[in-house]
C-alpha cells in the first residue's frame, strides 16, 4: 500500500467512526426511550407480583365464606366519591424499593374484561375506560394476552416526562379475566441520559476528530523520517561511504544507460580501469589511516580530472573505474596523463607526507566489446598490462592481449593436468666452493616439458602458479623429488630449494617441510631453502617465526638474489639467515663498475661480520670467479661450474676425481685438513 493510500484509509475509519458516533448521538432519545419503557415493565411486574401476594385479583378463588362479587365490593372498590384521603390504607403499593429505576408507581386499577373497574389503589389517573385510546390498549391487551405500555396525558407543565401506563393481562385456566393497568411516574433522569448521551457522544467525536489529526500528523512526520531513510538508503546502497563516488550496483546500472544511450545515438565511449600502486604497501607501513586518506585524494583527483567528461566509480579496494565519453576534447591517454601528475603531488595525513601512482588501463565501446563484461574485462587486462609494465602507466586495449589472456588460461590448465600427472621434472645445479671447486651441493630447479611449447621458462609458469594458487602444490613436488634425490649423493652435499614467498604465509608451511623430511628420510642439515626479498612485503612475524622454526629443525636459509628488491639491513638481524646470495646483475658487471665492486665487497664483508656465508650467483668466466675469490665469496654457482642438468651423477663424480687428484699430492694431515674443509 502506497503512502497515501494509507492516510485515505486511515481517514476513511476516522469519518466512518464520527458519522458512527453522531449517529448514535441523534439515536440516543429513543435508545432511553426503550430502555425507560423495558424499565417501567419490570416495574409495573414486581407491583403486580406484590399485589398478588396480598389479594385474590380477579380470576383467582376468593376464600370460600365469601361471595366474589361481594368480597370484591367491599374490599377494593372505591367509590369515586370518595377524596383521596378516604382511600383505604391496608395497602401500600410504593413501599416497594423504588431505588435503580427510572420512575415509581404512583396508582394502579384492575380492569375486568367486561370493562370494569374492580380494584384500584394509589392515584391513577385511569380510573375508567372513558379514555379511547386507553381503552383500546386494555382491550388489546385482553385479546393478544401481551403486556403494553400506554402513555398518560401529561399532567404537569414542568416539562417533566409524561407518565406511563403499563397495562398487564390477567387469566385464569387459559381464560382472560382482565387487566392491572399499573401507573408509573418517570422521573428527569430519563432527560438527564438523553442529554448525557447526547453531549457524551459529541464530546467523543470531538475527542477522537483531534485525536485522527493527531494521528495523521504523526504518519505524515513518520513518513517523511521514512522518505529520508530510504534517500538515505539508496544513497548507501548506490555510493561509496568513504570517498562519496557511485559504487559497483550503480556503475553497472550506469554502464546498462552508457551502452543503449551509445547504440541508439551512435556514440562511442571508454571504460578506464586504475588501480593504486603498492596500494597494501602504503597499508602495510603507513597504516590504514593513510590507505583511506589515499583513496578519498584519489577519488577526489580523479573526478576533477575526468568528471567533466565521465563518471568516476569506486568498485572495492582501491579499483576505480571511468566512464568516459570519447567525444570529449581529451583522448584517454592524455586524461591518464593529466591524472598522474595530479597523483603526483603529496598526500598529506596527521603523521605522514607521501606520493602514490594509479595503473590505467582503457577499453573501446562498440570497438573492443558491446557487453559490459567484455568491456569490463578487455579493460582489466589492459590494466594488467599497465601494471605489468611499472608503475603510473596507462595501456589502451589491443586484441593481442585477450589472446595471451587466452594462452595464459589455457597455460594454467596444462599446468594442473602437469601437477597431477607428475609431469614437472627437477634439474640441478651444481653449488661449489670457492677455495678448491669441490661440489658441495646442488640448487634444485623446476623444469617443464611442455608437449606442445617445448621447455616452459620457470620464469613463465612459476609466476602462473603463484597468482592461480598451484604454487604450493608444485612446491610440495619439486621438494619431495629434491629430496629423494639427494638421498643418492654423499651426506655432505646438500640441496637448495627455492621457496615462494606466498608460501611463507601460510600456517601449514613448517609442517609441510617437516612431512616432506619425514617421507624421503633425508636430515634436515641436508635441506637448504631459498627465500627472497619479497617476503619482506608480507606478514613479517610470521615468517621470521617460520624461518626460526626451519632452523631449529637444522634446516639451513639462504637469502636468494640479494640487494635487488626490499634489501633492509634490519631484516639482516631479525630473520635466522645462514647464507646471503649475490644476485646475477651484480656478478655480470663485477671487474667493470667500481660502484657495483664496492657494493659486492660490502655486501661480502658485512655477510662475514655477521657470520652469514656468501653465494656468488651466474659465475661464468674465470675472470669473474678470480675477483669474487679475491673478495671473500664463499660458494660459487653459475655455468662455468656446471649447467643444470637432470641426473647430477657425473657431475659428483668428476667432483670425487678431481678431489681424488688433489689429495694425491698431499700429506696424510694435508688431505684430511681438506677433506674436514669440503665436508
Amino acid at each position: 500500500m502506497s503512502r497515501w493510500g494509507f492516510v485515505a484509509t486511515i481517514i476513511s475509519i476516522v469519518s466512518a467512526f464520527c458519522v458512527l458516533v453522531f449517529f448514535a448521538s441523534s439515536m440516543s432519545p429513543l435508545l432511553v426511550q426503550k430502555l425507560s419503557d423495558l424499565d417501567a415493565k419490570q416495574l409495573a411486574r414486581k407491583s403486580a407480583l406484590s399485589l398478588r401476594m396480598e389479594f385474590d385479583l380477579p380470576g383467582e378463588l376468593a376464600p370460600p365464606r365469601h361471595d366474589i362479587i361481594e368480597y370484591l365490593v367491599e374490599q377494593f372498590v372505591v367509590k369515586s366519591e370518595v377524596s383521596d384521603e378516604s382511600y383505604p390504607t391496608s395497602f401500600n403499593p410504593f413501599d416497594m424499593d423504588q431505588s435503580g429505576h427510572f420512575g415509581s408507581v404512583t396508582g394502579y386499577a384492575v380492569f375486568t374484561r367486561f370493562g370494569q373497574l374492580t380494584i384500584a389503589g394509589g392515584q391513577p389517573l385511569m380510573r375508567d375506560l372513558q379514555n379511547k385510546d386507553f381503552a383500546e390498549e386494555v382491550g388489546a391487551s385482553i385479546r393478544d394476552g401481551r403486556t403494553r405500555i400506554f402513555e398518560l396525558p401529561q399532567v404537569s407543565s414542568t416539562g417533566a416526562p409524561s407518565p406511563l401506563a403499563v397495562i398487564i393481562p390477567l387469566e385464569r385456566l387459559g381464560m382472560s379475566r382482565g387487566v392491572v393497568s399499573i401507573e408509573i411516574d418517570r422521573h428527569q433522569v430519563g432527560q438527564l441520559m438523553v442529554r448525557g448521551v447526547q453531549v457524551s457522544s459529541q464530546m467523543t467525536s470531538f475527542v477522537l476528530v483531534i485525536l485522527a489529526f493527531f494521528v495523521l500528523a504523526l504518519l505524515s512526520y513518520w513518513g517523511r523520517q521514512r522518505r529520508i531513510a530510504e534517500r538515505h538508503a539508496i544513497h548507501l546502497a548506490d555510493y561509496d561511504p568513504l570517498t562519496g563516488l557511485p559504487n559497483r550496483r550503480k556503475f553497472r546500472r550506469d554502464i546498462e544507460a552508457a551502452l543503449q544511450q551509445a547504440r541508439w545515438e551512435d556514440r562511442n565511449f571508454n571504460l578506464i580501469s586504475l588501480d593504486v600502486d603498492a596500494f597494501k604497501q602504503v597499508n602495510d607501513f603507513y597504516g590504514h589511516e593513510a590507505g583511506d586518506r589515499l583513496l578519498v585524494v584519489a577519488a577526489k583527483r580523479l573526478s576533477a580530472t575526468f568528471g567533466k567528461l565521465g563518471q568516476v566509480y569506486r568498485l572495492s579496494g582501491d579499483e576505480f573505474v571511468v566512464i568516459c565519453w570519447a567525444d570529449g576534447p581529451l583522448k584517454p591517454a592524455d586524461m591518464a596523463e593529466r591524472f598522474d601528475q595530479a597523483m603526483h603531488r603529496h598526500i598529506t595525513t596527521d603523521h605522514v607526507r607521501f606520493t602514490a601512482t594509479m595503473s590505467a588501463g582503457s577499453a573501446r565501446c562498440p570497438q573492443d566489446s558491446k557487453t559490459i563484461d567484455g568491456l569490463t574485462k578487455c579493460a582489466d587486462l589492459a590494466l594488467y598490462e599497465a601494471k605489468a609494465k611499472g608503475t603510473g602507466q596507462f595501456v589502451e586495449f589491443t586484441p593481442e592481449m585477450q589472446a595471451a589472456q587466452d594462452e595464459r588460461f589455457l597455460l594454467q590448465r596444462e599446468l594442473e593436468v602437469a601437477l597431477e600427472t607428475q609431469a614437472l621434472e627437477v634439474a640441478f645445479q651444481p653449488l661449489v666452493r670457492s677455495s678448491n671447486r669441490q661440489v658441495m651441493g646442488f640448487e634444485a630447479l623446476a623444469r617443464w616439458p611442455h608437449p606442445r611449447l617445448g621447455a616452459v621458462s620457470p620464469g613463465v609458469f612459476i609466476p602462473l602458479a603463484e597468482s592461480t594458487g598451484l604454487i604450493g602444490q608444485l612446491t610440495e613436488q619439486m621438494l619431495f623429488k629434491a629430496c629423494s634425490a639427494a638421498l643418492h649423493w654423499p651426506n655432505h652435499m646438500i640441496v637448495a630449494v627455492n621457496i615462494s614467498p606466498v608460501l611463507l604465509r601460510s600456517e601449514e608451511f613448517v609442517q609441510n617441510i617437516v612431512k616432506v623430511l619425514e617421507q624421503t628420510g633425508l636430515a634436515a642439515q641436508r635441506l637448504e631453502v631459498e627465500i627472497t626479498e619479497g617476503v619482506f612485503v608480507y606478514d613479517t612475524e610470521r615468517v621470521v617465526g617460520h624461518l626460526k622454526a626451519l632452523r631449529a629443525l637444522g634446516v639451513q636459509v639462504a637469502m636468494d638474489d640479494f640487494g635487488t628488491g626490499y634489501s633492509s639491513l634490519n631484516y639482516l638481524t631479525r630473520l635466522p639467515i645462514s647464507k646471503l646470495k649475490i644476485d646475477k646483475s651484480f656478478v655480470d658487471r663485477i671487474g667493470e663498475d667500481s660502484a657495483n665492486d664496492a657494493v659486492v665487497s660490502c655486501v661480502v664483508g658485512l655477510a662475514k661480520t655477521l657470520g652469514i656465508a656468501t653465494t656468488a650467483e651466474g659465475v661464468e668466466t674465470e675472470a669473474q670467479a678470480t675477483l669474487l675469490r679475491g673478495v671473500g665469496c664463499d660458494y660459487f654457482q653459475g655455468y662455468l661450474f656446471g649447467r643444470p642438468t637432470i641426473d647430477p651423477t657425473a657431475t659428483i663424480i668428476a667432483s670425487r676425481n678431481n678431489l681424488a687428484r688433489v689429495e694425491s699430492g698431499l700429506t696424510d694431515e694435508q688431505k684430511a685438513r681438506l677433506r674436514a674443509a669440503c665436508a
